[in-house]
């Protein structure tokens, strides 16, 4: 920790990563424009129509001036702009709504996922998640209500299949309603027993009309995912990138303030733990990487000072190595934003149902104590490679040289980096080991760093190939080389990314998983072993990486 605070600027970067990873609060509004809008055939002549519900506060509804207003109206006015879209709103009830966006009537709507309708229509990612609560009236201080006995209770709730086969199997008197303020009003009266809403509408009625005699718990059911959907699946799959990078940014937080996960509830102890510790281990690497960055800029500053009578014969050479340093900067930035949204992701599964466990223990069957803990450790599992990664990369900057102390048989090196992984299509794609050289040429090596380096290249290619083969292949060019190579049957590399893939945060795809780590801490773990990587350009049906090293030295 001396080392993290000796000085104010060490301070500043502690505050501002934090900040960073923690709650991604960086205001970038600048609008993207989508180079589909002239294909989709949107114009102000004939602009995109968004249907809203009239009367769905807080989240879209008409105000006493005729005015569409509403978080989602918000947040849409702001998805627009961004996407240089001429839009109107179309209000209406959400009887006739959800029949004008399902058939096209209008282009864009705001509705609850459901796998019902997955195959008639298009949704986009989940803007937010809604959480279910159970409305009541207060009875006594100690009184609550209770949740596991719903047989002959009158619960009214609005149209949802979930919760209606749940009051069915628990005989409880279901009246599916339209309009929920009027059922609150209902409920302060007597004519119910309970009311199930989602949260922010408990929350937002709640406060509206002072019921201060109602009292809410959250219940146990599955979170719905709140998403666009359109009859346009290129008109979704333009705003699901939109929706990653306001995400990123942070404006969906903003916007939806109401969308809280925790209010109030307990976390337990071990979350934050957790947590913390992460925060903690990320926060060290990233200031090493930022620390020696800082110190090798100094370094060059101090040369270019010296030679500053040479400045004038190397102005292209400077100009190109300017150019570098700020593609380095933004693969820097944008892999601190990825790195943000890949931790956070499986950080919110795992304290997600780490809470519905704490809280709903004893009402959950095995099998789903099961489901839950089976992703709380994958969620996990994926948070530790991350982890790994970065460690790896810190480790690999810190060395000139890796020791090489195991002499090993190449087929057999070969064969153990293929044991243990599993493709992500079996059926499609096969792994299969090619080899023209003998079992007992071997190879003096670091086992541990080329294998993983194997494992690596194989899973790189696994995630680019649909169908096909992947094959780890070894051959001996001259006696004192051998060659590993790995080739795919996959998408391959696009001619611009070719002199790139190798570069330290850099991805072909913004929008696609992973680090933008693993070729360059491959590249980087070769070079110190003494050997090089590269691609085989004369491979063309795929891709096909080829690493060289000395068997001896």
């Amino acid at each position: 920790m001396k080392l993290l605070t000796s000085n104010p600027t060490h301070i500043l970067l502690i505050f501002s990563v934090c900040l960073t990873l923690i709650t991604c609060t960086d205001k970038d509004t600048n609008a993207h424009s989508s180079p589909l809008v002239n294909q989709l055939g949107f114009s102000k002549e004939d602009p995109l129509i968004v249907g809203i519900d009239k009367d769905y506060a807080p989240l879209e509804y008409i105000d006493d001036e005729d005015r569409p207003r509403g978080y989602d109206v918000e947040f849409t006015n702001i998805l627009m702009k961004r996407l240089g879209f001429p839009y109107v709103y179309r209000a209406n009830s959400w009887e006739n709504i959800a029949p004008d966006v399902l058939h096209g009537v209008v282009d864009l709507g705001m509705m609850i996922y459901s796998p019902y309708r997955k195959d008639s229509t298009n949704y986009s990612r989940a803007v937010f998640r809604l959480y279910y609560q159970v409305v009541y009236p207060k009875k006594s201080d100690d009184e609550r209500f209770d949740f596991r006995n719903l047989e002959g209770k009158r619960i009214a709730y609005m149209k949802s299949r979930p919760v209606g086969d749940l009051l069915s199997s628990e005989n409880a008197i279901k009246f599916s309603v339209t309009n929920l303020e009027e059922a609150m009003f209902d409920l302060v009266k007597g004519k119910y027993d309970a009311v199930i809403c989602y949260r922010y509408q408990a929350r937002y009625l709640i406060n509206l009309h002072h019921f201060e005699n109602l009292l809410t718990d959250d219940i146990s059911l599955p979170p719905r995912e709140y998403c666009y959907v359109s009859h346009s699946k290129a008109l979704i799959n333009i705003i699901d990138k939109e929706l990653l990078r306001m995400e990123n940014e942070g404006i969906t937080d903003d916007v939806y303030v109401i969308k809280s996960t925790f209010n109030g509830l307990r976390i337990p102890t071990w979350v934050w733990y957790l947590l913390g510790g992460v925060a903690f281990i990320l926060l060290i690497i990233i200031n090493t990487i930022y620390r020696r960055s800082r110190k090798q800029l100094a370094q060059a500053n101090a040369v270019l000072e010296k030679s500053n009578e040479e400045l004038k014969d190397r102005n292209e050479e400077l100009s190109i190595a300017r150019e570098h340093a700020m593609e380095s900067d933004r693969l820097k930035t944008a892999f601190i934003q990825n790195m943000t949204h890949q931790i956070r992701t499986p950080l919110n599964i795992v304290i997600g149902f780490a809470q519905v466990i704490n809280e709903e223990y004893d009402t959950l069957s095995k099998e789903e104590i099961k489901m839950m803990t089976g992703q709380m450790m994958k969620n996990t599992n994926a948070l530790t490679a991350i982890v790994n990664k970065l460690i790896a990369l810190s480790i690999l900057q810190s060395k000139g040289k890796i020791e090489k102390h195991d002499r090993l048989s190449c087929n057999a090196i070969c064969r153990d980096a293929i044991q243990g992984i599993t493709l992500s299509h079996p059926d499609a794609v096969t792994l299969q080991f090619s080899t023209t050289i003998p079992d007992d040429l071997q190879l003096l090596t670091n086992k541990v760093m080329l294998q993983r380096v194997l494992h690596e290249l194989i899973s790189n290619a696994d995630q680019f190939t649909h169908q096909g083969t992947i094959t780890l292949g070894v051959a001996q060019p001259d006696k004192h080389s051998v060659c590993f190579s790995v080739t795919d049957t996959g998408s391959g590399i696009s001619d611009r990314d070719k002199d790139h893939v190798f570069n330290l945060f850099y991805k072909p795809d913004e929008f696609a998983e992973g680090l933008g780590l693993g070729l360059s801490l491959c590249r980087k773990a070769i070079d110190q072993m003494g050997g090089n990587i590269r691609i085989d350009e004369a491979y063309t049906t795929g891709t096909r990486i080829i690493i060289t090293l000395p068997l001896d030295n």
